[in-house]
């Protein structure tokens, strides 16, 4: 846990470090030359989470950290570097790309959470060949799952929304297969929300939230401060997700008015789709940009506007967390950005 009146880390040459210094030495210009550079690392440090079974998963800018309580109530683990292409190479790092490659990654990285939260939470002890196994039946059942998302959140909304005669008119078309979607969206939470499992689920998204919430405040990470927080948070996925949503209606109906009205193309249900998919990207990175403005501009009023669905609805998706897994969030955040105190024992670092 950190204390009040110390300086955990160092934040030197872009590496955090973890000598301890106490608040009495910032006399020396050099500590407190260190001491500046922590503080701004801290409010300029851009960090993500998810929640997981018995866990959170969280990625800071270097490291992906992920802390599950296991059936005897310790907290382990996992420690590993992010892609370090991703980091470097200038092309991942352009307005636009940056969110693709954001979501990539995090879908990635949130499958292997995930799997590895299963591992511990029930003490599932596997060989390398049996994870393979499991890692290439994960695989596709992701795959699946993202053909299904598709054919509901795509497909279904156009035929449905084909159905009302408004082909020709890719303005009030797009409203409609926006409605659909935002209405098939909100029914599938709602639905899994009364699920137990999915319940807990949601605290300890909550809990997520609350700690990042504190960070990001530059407040010592404890129970109390943490309190003071909303489980809501505007770069949460929910709100990307709605985000998602709502410039989809603007994007595609831009889109629309191009290719059937102005090309001349025949409003046909299936290459509709196909010139959905095929600017999908695009709407991603843009929805990626608003959302990451918005979580640096948390007051702009035309921003509230654009995230309030979304933040509403983490009515549903956060709940309010206990104390042990408000723990659990501190210890995946302290790994994450290479400031935890955790027990060695209780730490596994992944090398691979």
């Amino acid at each position: 846990m950190i204390e009040k009146n110390k300086i955990f880390c160092s934040y030197c040459q872009g590496k955090l470090k973890n000598p301890t210094r106490n608040v009495t030495s910032l006399i020396n210009p050099i500590d407190l030359c260190a001491f500046l550079l922590y503080t701004w690392h801290m409010k300029t440090t851009n960090v993500g989470g998810q929640a997981v079974i018995e866990g959170i998963m969280m990625i800071a800018p270097e490291k992906v950290s992920i802390a599950v309580r296991n059936p005897e109530g310790k907290i382990i683990i996992d420690i590993h570097e992010r892609n370090k292409n991703l980091r470097k190479k200038k092309v991942f790092k352009w307005f636009f790309v940056r969110g693709i490659v954001s979501l990539f990654e995090m879908l990635y990285e949130g499958l292997n959470a995930i799997n590895y939260s299963a591992q511990v939470a029930f003490q599932q002890e596997t060989s390398k060949k049996k994870r393979r196994g499991e890692g290439l039946f994960s695989g596709a059942i992701t795959f699946l799952g993202i053909i299904a998302a598709l054919f509901v959140f795509l497909f279904l909304p156009i035929f449905i929304a084909s159905k009302t005669g408004l082909d020709a008119r890719p303005v009030l078309f797009n409203i409609a297969t926006g409605i659909v979607r935002i209405l098939f969206f909100v029914l599938y939470i709602i639905s899994i929300s009364f699920i137990p499992e999915v319940k807990r689920l949601f605290q300890y998204h909550g809990a997520e939230h609350k700690s990042i919430f504190c960070w990001e405040d530059g407040k010592e990470l404890t129970v109390q401060n943490c309190s003071r927080y909303s489980t809501k948070h505007p770069r949460c996925g929910t709100s990307f997700i709605f985000v998602v949503l709502i410039v989809a209606i603007i994007f595609f109906a831009f889109i629309d008015t191009l290719v059937f009205n102005v090309w001349k193309l025949p409003s046909i249900k299936l290459l509709r789709l196909g010139i959905h998919l095929l600017f999908l990207p695009f709407l991603v990175g843009i929805s990626y940009e608003i959302i990451k403005f918005a979580g640096n501009h948390k007051n702009n009023p035309v921003l509230k506007i654009l995230l309030g669905p979304g933040l509403a609805f983490q009515y549903i998706t956060t709940k309010e967390p206990d104390t042990g897994q408000l723990e659990v969030g501190f210890a995946a955040l302290h790994s994450a950005l290479g400031i935890s105190d955790t027990d060695k024992e209780n730490t596994i670092k992944n090398k691979e």
